[in-house]
């Protein structure tokens, strides 16, 4: 991973507010680092269910859901 793309990112966190302002940023950083989906998931309390959990994901342009191994 290139730290100065990361070290770029978090100087850019400070300045924005919103998840419509990060989430942009965010996924180009992902891309810019190789990655082409994610997913963001919370820590489940013992009495939920995991896979209900999702807080955020993002799958790349050119990437087919059955691609995904």
């Amino acid at each position: 991973m290139n730290i100065t793309l990361l070290v770029q990112f978090l100087a850019l966190l400070e300045e924005m507010k919103t998840r419509e302002e990060i989430l942009p940023e965010f996924e180009r950083l992902l891309d810019r680092c190789g990655f082409d989906f994610y997913g963001i998931v919370r820590q489940p309390k013992p009495h939920e269910n995991p896979l209900r959990l999702l807080l955020a994901g993002g799958l790349a342009a050119n990437l087919h859901p059955q691609e995904i191994p």
